[in-house]
């Protein structure tokens, strides 16, 4: 997972962005497919909790740290994936794909945040 860095502080209704980033989610036996990577926003709730949303599925990670909310959003990213292709015919899911990607209120803030970073990129490892 890749994540950037922000110089100024951007504030959402959940909490502080404090990162953004793409996202890969690997082929599986469950899901042997190529996506693009996913966007998300690492967001600090409170002291002890945070939130990794990844903007493409609209899909949160919950955990005390940051990793541990990046860590449950892949999980759950490749969770859904999983269940939305073995689920829906081939053709259906990758429209069920394209249908959550279309914009919406709140997506648009998300892109909004997302596109603000100033580019600095440093690496954070989930393991």
């Amino acid at each position: 997972m890749e994540k950037r860095t922000l110089y100024e502080p951007v504030m959402t209704p959940r909490g502080e962005v404090i990162g953004i980033g793409k996202i890969e989610i690997p082929r599986t036996a469950d899901f042997d497919h190529k996506t693009s990577p996913f966007s998300f926003l690492s967001i600090k709730e409170s002291e002890n909790s945070y939130i990794s949303t990844c903007i493409h599925l609209r899909i949160d990670g919950c955990g005390t740290t940051e990793d541990e909310a990046g860590e449950d959003m892949i999980k759950k990213c490749s969770h859904f994936l999983s269940e939305n292709f073995r689920k829906l015919s081939f053709e259906d899911a990758w429209d069920n794909l394209q249908e959550l990607f279309k914009a919406d209120q709140w997506s648009n803030r998300l892109w909004d945040i997302y596109h603000l970073s100033d580019g600095k990129r440093s690496e954070l490892c989930l393991t």
